[in-house]
């Protein structure tokens, strides 16, 4: 069990080498641990604010001064609702790899995968549709993929569903006090069609909404386009072709093709999943029968099926 009341440390930027690397931490001791040691071009006590902080950390293998900054949040305002502390330094690897051992040696652990943005869930601080595009943001491999992350992230789907949580609520008084004080002359009679009216829109909004959600978690992934066809229809022949190399074995001899392949193709600017799949015939021995049973896995996960028929047909 992830217990959040532990601080928890990471590094927080990109794996490789660049001019500037990042370590988080979060919890309970995430300032002391930060400012401990650190030689401070101003004074440094523990902030009631968002503050920043230039100087040098102490680094005793290699001994040295390494030059950094840091950036505190006090919380409960943070993006974890509690304290975090940003360690801003020098993208070297190594480098932010040692700062995070001497940050466990003072009493952090390691960050689980995603436990930053579950404690900012746990705190309130986001939503669970804001969690979600937290990973569709970090997953983002187009422009178009990336926006629509960020437009969740922004409350895209929080929002209608907080108006219409609203308004169902309202529905939901009004039908209570008619039920409770009937005879009141203050309480208007509720209409019965428009409240089944109103119902039924509350239903198509939340349709449209999760015809939305589905079609953009559908965009993160790339398309598959499945080749079909009876054995020596040319799938193979035609799955090297459009990905320019020689992947699949192509021969003369029907059946050659006994599992699927799939190679990363380009089409007009979109990445798709190319899958070649054994051709279409009955199962007549145990190796046929694993064949087919395949190729139907695959035809059943198919955003696209193209079928192949022979040249000379």
């Amino acid at each position: 069990m992830l217990d959040p009341s532990e601080t928890i440390v990471a590094i927080a930027s990109h794996p490789g080498p660049a001019i500037r690397g990042l370590v988080r931490l979060s919890g309970p001791l995430a300032l002391s641990i930060v400012l401990e040691g650190f030689e401070a071009d101003s004074p440094t006590p523990l902030p009631s604010r968002p503050t920043s902080y230039v100087g040098r950390i102490p680094l005793t293998n290699p001994s040295s001064r390494l030059p950094a900054m840091l950036v505190l949040w006090p919380g409960p305002r943070s993006y974890t609702g509690q304290p975090v502390a940003e360690v801003h330094t020098v993208g070297s690897p190594p480098l932010l790899r040692h700062l995070v051992a001497l940050y466990l040696a003072r009493g952090a652990r390691p960050a689980e995968r995603g436990e930053f943005t579950l404690r900012a869930f746990l705190s309130g601080r986001i939503d669970l549709a804001q969690s979600e595009a937290v990973l569709h943001v970090i997953e983002a491999t187009t422009p178009g993929q990336l926006d629509s992350a960020l437009r969740q992230l922004a409350g895209g789907l929080a929002g209608p569903l907080r108006l219409l949580r609203d308004r169902l609520l309202d529905r939901l008084v009004e039908l209570e006090a008619n039920l409770d004080f009937v005879d009141e002359p203050d309480v208007s009679p509720i209409v019965r069609q428009a409240l089944v009216d109103d119902l039924a829109d509350a239903s198509a909004q939340l349709d449209g909404l999760i015809a939305s959600h589905r079609s953009r978690d559908r965009a993160e992934t790339r398309p598959r386009v499945v080749l079909i066809g009876r054995p020596n229809a040319g799938k193979s022949q035609l799955f090297n072709a459009l990905l320019g190399e020689e992947q699949a074995i192509v021969s003369p001899v029907a059946g050659t093709t006994r599992d699927y392949l799939i190679g990363l193709c380009e089409c007009d600017g979109l990445a798709i999943e190319l899958i070649d799949t054994a051709g279409e015939e009955p199962a007549r021995h145990a190796i046929a029968e694993l064949s087919q049973a395949q190729r139907g896995r695959q035809v059943a996960e198919a955003d696209l099926l193209l079928r192949c028929v022979p040249a000379d047909e």
